[in-house]
C-alpha cells in the first residue's frame, strides 16, 4: 500500500495517467504521436499507398490484426525499412504460401471468366503488390505495372492450360500475351456518421489491395 501511495505523487504521475486513453489500443494517426510516454507501438501488416503531405512522405499502412478500416497514414518516420522496400519492391520478402494460392487463384478465375465474356474490360481481384513483386519483379523491369509474358508466371501456381478456355469440342479462346497487370487499390463507398457530438462526419472507409488484369484473347482450338 505505502508503495503504491509514494508512486501516485511522483512527479508526472497524472500528466502521464491523463495522456493515457482507451483509444491507445487502436491503430490510429492519432495516437502514433513521436512523443509522450503514451506511445503505443502496433504490428503493421503491409503498406498500401504513399503520399506527400505537408513536404513529408505518408505511407497508408495496414494494421495486423486489425480491420481494413483501421488503416491509417502514418510519416515515414514511424514506418520500417523493410515495409518500405517490400512496397517499393526493392526487396523480395516470402509471402505464406496460402496467400500466394488465394492470390493465384483469384487472377485465374478473372482471366477465365474474361475469356468466356465478350467483354475486355480491366477486372480488379484481390492481390497484395508483395506477391506480385515475389513472382514478376525482375531486372530491367521498373514501374509498377507488369507486362507479362507467359513463361513469366510460375507453373507451380499457373499450371498448363490456365490461360485458355475450351468447350467440350476443343473450340473456344486463349490469352494473347502479353497480360497487363497494375497494382491498384479498392476502398468501400463513402459513408457519414454522427459523432458523438452529434455532428456529421465522414466514416472511416475499408481500403484492400487489388490487382486490375488486362489482356486481348485470340479464338483457339485443340
Amino acid at each position: 500500500m505505502s508503495s503504491m501511495s509514494r508512486a501516485r505523487k511522483e512527479p508526472g504521475f497524472y500528466r502521464t495517467l491523463n495522456s493515457v486513453s482507451s483509444a491507445d489500443a487502436a491503430p490510429r494517426p492519432k495516437k502514433r504521436k513521436l512523443c509522450g510516454q503514451s506511445e503505443a507501438v502496433f504490428a503493421a501488416s503491409r503498406l498500401l499507398q504513399k503520399r506527400k503531405k505537408g513536404g513529408v512522405i505518408e505511407y497508408l499502412v495496414e494494421w495486423r490484426g486489425y480491420s481494413s478500416y483501421d488503416s491509417s497514414w502514418e510519416c515515414v518516420d514511424n514506418v520500417s525499412d523493410d515495409l518500405i522496400s517490400a512496397y517499393e519492391g526493392t526487396k523480395v520478402f516470402d509471402v505464406p504460401a496460402e496467400d500466394l494460392f488465394r492470390a493465384a487463384d483469384a487472377i485465374r478465375v478473372a482471366v477465365q471468366r474474361q475469356l468466356r465474356s465478350q467483354c475486355r474490360k480491366a477486372e480488379a481481384v484481390p492481390c497484395a503488390r508483395e506477391v506480385l513483386f515475389l513472382w514478376f519483379r525482375k531486372e530491367g523491369r521498373t514501374g509498377p505495372n507488369f507486362a507479362l509474358e507467359a513463361e513469366d508466371f510460375p507453373a507451380l501456381y499457373f499450371p498448363a492450360g490456365w490461360d485458355c478456355s475450351m468447350d467440350r469440342h476443343g473450340q473456344g479462346q486463349r490469352v494473347s500475351y502479353p497480360i497487363t497487370l497494375k497494382p491498384t487499390l479498392r476502398r468501400s463507398p463513402r459513408c457519414f456518421i454522427r459523432s458523438p457530438g452529434g455532428d456529421i462526419v465522414e466514416g472511416r472507409r475499408s481500403v484492400s489491395p487489388f490487382v486490375l488484369i488486362q489482356f486481348a484473347a485470340v479464338q483457339s482450338h485443340i
